[in-house]
């Protein structure tokens, strides 16, 4: 693993940027036409007050702003245009007037994203580490979309936007802002590569087995979760702006808020297995866990659980022994055939389940608290997987929305996506940045170094940062 410790230099760090062009880039003229794309219950589920998916790629480049300016920016533009085509709805807007029943993704002929080029004078290097930074440099950083308001009648957003700020002689980093009501992780790293990949071959055209599936009918809403979604949502209307004040992303978050990224190895992995299996062989009564049902994700996602929910304890915001803790998993239904039909892995959209496990605070507190969250992930993976992905899906909005009020900890993204493989021409990304609104989000992805290696990035405050790094790289059972 790898030291993430901050510096009192850290968190007075500054990062200004400059804005050197503002565009709007269309998919090619007259290629498309105008198009209306419906939304699915897995759509609806993220109509706004959610807050925006926001990401970061960071990539080493050494030369002078002049020159990225006239021989790279044309180039991405134009690749970004053509990406588009493929990508459309990302260039229309989310629409929900009041003739409409229900709120549709439209695109119009000439409808275009929003890109940003920048230019900083901030330290490349200290952004893109691992060690742990004040989350506001970042905002520089990625784009704004316009807010969204449902009580609005003509309610109708924006779905993506784009920057790009050369750091000189230093690096390039690509910021995302997108709606989650337009895409999942999958299809924004699915859109991200395809961009990369014409940029780089400059080849006009996307491999027909990479593009992106936008057929809406394979998703089958025998339940009728869609109409289940979209009654509780219009119930929310009148008071959804004050929800959304509560989980706004377009604000300055608390100044003693830091980010920091942890890299595990497959090494490191082995070893909280064999932690957690002792454990378990320590109590015979309780469930066993086989080494099968292990898996990286489940171990990577207790030890963070609960060295998150330890490292709260150090100012007393832990909460009462007694009360229980919620973490949150968003389950990919595009693979292993989890709905029938079966989703291709390049269907455009979201494709996510929500899977919960609840453990007593008590319990994680204590030294054998990773065995027992892995054995409620475990369970709760399980238990979804057996029932079929949709069982109670009825239920799941009000569920998770009650999750919600109880501030759950929850995991984002998947080492299967393989982020590292957006490569622009100019190399591999140096850094992945997931941003995150508060710290109760762990993100999860492969690592730039491969090997298996994967990388857990968390946001705390400062203190309880330090205290999560003391206790993330311990494998001892009795080193609570």
């Amino acid at each position: 693993m790898q030291s993430v410790h901050s510096t009192s230099a850290d968190m007075a760090h500054t990062n200004p940027v400059k804005v050197l062009e503002h565009c709007k880039i269309s998919p090619p003229p007259g290629s498309l036409g105008n198009k209306i794309l419906p939304l699915t219950f897995f759509d609806i589920f993220w109509l706004p007050p959610y807050p925006h998916v926001k990401a970061l790629f960071f990539s080493e480049y050494s030369y002078s702003m002049h020159h990225f300016k006239n021989t790279i920016f044309p180039n991405l533009k134009h690749s970004l245009s053509l990406t588009l085509q493929h990508f459309y709805p990302l260039s229309g807007h989310l629409v929900w007037s009041q003739e409409l029943s229900e709120p549709e993704f439209c695109y119009i002929d000439g409808d275009s994203v929003s890109l940003t080029l920048a230019e900083s004078d901030g330290d490349f290097h200290h952004l893109s580490g691992n060690h742990a930074r004040d989350v506001n440099q970042f905002h520089c950083l990625v784009p704004t979309l316009t807010p969204s308001s449902m009580v609005d009648p003509e309610f109708s957003i924006p779905l993506l936007a784009l920057q790009v700020t050369v750091f000189p002689n230093s690096g390039i980093c690509i910021g995302v802002t997108a709606s989650h009501v337009a895409l999942d992780a999958r299809t924004l790293v699915h859109f991200m590569k395809s961009w990369a990949s014409v940029s780089k071959s400059g080849v006009d055209s996307l491999p027909l087995d990479s593009l992106p599936f936008h057929n809406r009918n394979v998703i089958n809403d025998r339940k009728e979760l869609k109409t289940i979604y979209l009654n509780e949502i219009k119930n929310l209307r009148g008071t959804i702006e004050q929800k959304r004040s509560k989980v706004s992303d377009n604000h300055m978050v608390p100044s003693d808020i830091v980010q920091a990224t942890f890299v595990v190895n497959q090494n490191d992995v082995e070893r909280l297995r064999q932690w957690i299996l002792a454990i378990r062989k320590k109590d015979e009564d309780q469930t066993s866990i086989t080494l099968s049902h292990l898996s990286t994700y489940t171990i990577i996602c207790a030890h963070s659980w609960v060295c998150s929910i330890k490292s709260r304890s150090i100012d007393g915001a832990a909460g009462k022994s007694q009360d229980m803790e919620i973490f949150l998993i968003a389950m990919d239904c595009r693979i292993r055939d989890r709905l029938d039909p079966p989703v291709p892995e390049t269907y455009f959209g979201n494709c996510l389940i929500g899977c919960v496990a609840t453990v007593k605070r008590s319990d994680l507190m204590g030294e054998d608290g990773i065995s027992i969250a892995a054995e409620a992930i475990t369970k709760a993976i399980k238990k979804r997987l057996d029932d079929g992905v949709l069982k109670g899906a009825e239920y799941l909005m009000s569920e998770m929305s009650a999750a919600v009020t109880k501030e759950p900890f929850a995991v984002a993204g998947s080492p299967k996506y393989r982020i590292y493989d957006t490569d622009f021409g100019w190399g591999r990304p140096k850094k992945y940045e997931s941003l995150r609104v508060g710290g109760r989000l762990i993100s999860l992805y492969d690592c730039k170094d491969g090997e298996g290696s994967l990388e857990v990035g968390v946001a705390f405050p400062k203190l309880q940062m330090d205290y999560f790094f003391s206790l993330f790289y311990r494998f001892q059972p009795n080193a609570a």
